[in-house]
């Protein structure tokens, strides 16, 4: 029995829910609906008693896994610039608070409404329950050691860390993976889940993952970009080579001069522009691609 868990005695029970009685005499109500085995007048039952929203004292038996475990995903159901963050942990009518102390300064950091964050609870003198998150030093030995087989693929990470360089969230296989902040596509919160690709297994079956797109996928996109850019112009020209100013380049595309010539040369390989050396970019017409 863990330090949430209490005994209680069935001490009377109508239609509808039995009634259970702790030592220190507290009544809790037990749904009926909630039970699957038959129970009787007298039985001494384990399970787990609180005041719901409601301000009625509840008894459950089918406990969430932040009672059994010691910690559990939950759920953001609520934001309060005043109080912090009100998280749905699996107990029916009741929601645990994250305290202001554990929050950013800044509430566009905050998680959203709706995103999953690992937690563990705690109870204070005033009886008052409160969740905490967590680190991933706290869940060592419930993570999994990754193959060095994943190296390059997908996974699905719920983000729970913010190390202040960047994030770390766990797989949906209880993979650790660290998502620093120069891979991160886009800033990242606590309680998302993004699909990450491997970039490291480090030796210990930790892994180092980004949201980026592949250089492949990126260059697509700016292949894209220069396509759309030509079509555009009148003679369907850019004045614009691999000899142009690096300032330029950035000025009329928002390119590097790196990502410029890797983009040009894809659409040249896929015959979709020609190139006139220290002249510029054309993009070929149907009849020149015959």
């Amino acid at each position: 029995m863990n330090t949430f868990q209490i005994m209680g005695k069935v001490s009377d029970e109508n239609k509808y829910a039995y009634y259970i009685q702790d030592e220190a005499n507290t009544t809790y109500e037990l749904v009926k609906d909630l039970v699957v085995s038959p129970i009787e007048v007298g039985d001494s039952i384990l399970g787990f008693g609180y005041i719901d929203r409601d301000n009625r004292a509840k008894f459950i038996i089918d406990l969430p896994p932040i009672i059994t475990e010691g910690f559990g995903w939950g759920r953001v159901v609520g934001r309060r610039p005043n109080l912090g963050l009100f998280i749905d942990v699996g107990l029916p009518n009741k929601d645990i608070v994250i305290s202001l102390d554990e929050l950013s300064d800044d509430i566009a950091k905050w998680p959203e409404l709706d995103a999953k964050l690992l937690v563990q609870m705690s109870i204070d003198e005033r009886q008052r329950y409160w969740a905490h998150l967590l680190k991933a030093n706290d869940i060592e030995q419930y993570r999994k050691s990754a193959p060095n087989r994943l190296m390059n693929q997908s996974l699905q990470v719920t983000l729970f860390e913010d190390k202040g360089v960047g994030m770390v969230g766990l797989s949906q296989e209880n993979f650790e993976v660290f998502i620093h902040e120069s891979e991160q596509l886009d800033p990242l919160k606590l309680g998302q889940v993004v699909e990450a690709r491997v970039i490291k297994v480090h030796p210990n079956g930790k892994l180092n993952a980004s949201t980026r797109p592949r250089a492949f996928e990126a260059l697509e996109d700016d292949a894209q970009m220069i396509q759309a850019v030509l079509e555009k112009q009148p003679n369907q020209f850019l004045p614009l080579h691999d000899k142009s100013p690096s300032d330029e380049i950035q000025r009329q595309l928002g390119l590097s001069k790196s990502q410029f010539k890797r983009a040009v040369g894809r659409l040249m390989k896929a015959d979709i522009v020609t190139q006139v050396r220290q002249e510029g970019i054309y993009l070929k017409t149907s009849g020149d691609n015959q």
